[in-house]
């Protein structure tokens, strides 16, 4: 599965494409792998890497979450920051990044001030105070600059 996510973030852009020309739509594969994974609780090693690897994904397909879909994005974010994890922590504050950074944002920015704003700052203050280098620290604080 790591490897798997690896690629498909890697070559989002390009399998996005192919996607859209083979009318398989992202919501059905988010809802289906990405999603299964994150709401899994496997313990060990494997259980982690998947978690952190299919929320880096969702943060680089995030062109390709449309309105009705972000709901759901932001719940999945919301469940990956109370991860005990700090590398699925780390990796979900970037995706909650790239999904607040986007143009599409702005179309469903109310539900996410209304719903999800106060549950993101504690998990990413929540964070900041798990982490000890200074570095992770300043990547949080650019990630709360941003919500």
């Amino acid at each position: 599965k790591n490897a798997l996510y690896r690629s498909l973030g890697c070559a989002a852009f390009h399998v996005s494409k192919a996607f859209e020309a083979n009318k398989l739509p992202f919501a059905a594969w988010f809802k289906m792998a990405i999603l299964r994974d994150l709401e899994q609780k496997e313990a060990g090693a494997n259980g982690r890497f998947a978690s952190a690897r299919a929320v880096w994904c969702l943060g680089e397909w995030v062109e390709s979450v449309d309105d009705q879909l972000r709901p759901e994005c932001y719940r999945a974010i919301s469940m990956s920051l109370s991860n005990p994890d700090v590398v699925v922590r780390m990796m979900t504050a970037k995706s909650l990044k790239s999904l607040v950074d986007s143009f599409k944002f702005k179309e469903t920015s109310h539900i996410y001030v209304n719903q999800y704003l106060q549950a993101h700052v504690q998990g990413l203050l929540k964070l900041i105070n798990d982490l000890r280098g200074l570095d992770g620290r300043r990547v949080i604080a650019d990630v709360l600059k941003a919500v």
